[in-house]
């Protein structure tokens, strides 16, 4: 997804496992034909992954998250 907020454009991510292939390690599901079969058939993406993601944001502005060493954890 893209977006502008305030003159800059943003992209955004989504990550992780998510949708049906996830069904079983959502409801820890062992029987292979739980989840209309995605159980079985993703049965090896617990040893791959875990539950869990995220949403990662990037400005398209060009500067970087450190350009201003004046402030976060570099303050001075």
């Amino acid at each position: 997804m893209t977006y502008t907020h305030d003159g800059i454009q943003y992209v955004a991510i989504n990550y992780g496992v998510g949708g049906w292939p996830a069904v079983g390690l959502v409801f820890d599901l062992n029987d292979p034909s739980a989840g209309l079969g995605a159980v079985g058939a993703f049965k090896e993406l617990a040893r791959n992954t875990q539950m869990g993601g995220g949403l990662m944001v990037f400005a398209l502005d060009g500067k970087g998250p450190y350009d201003d060493l004046s402030i976060g954890e570099y303050e001075m």
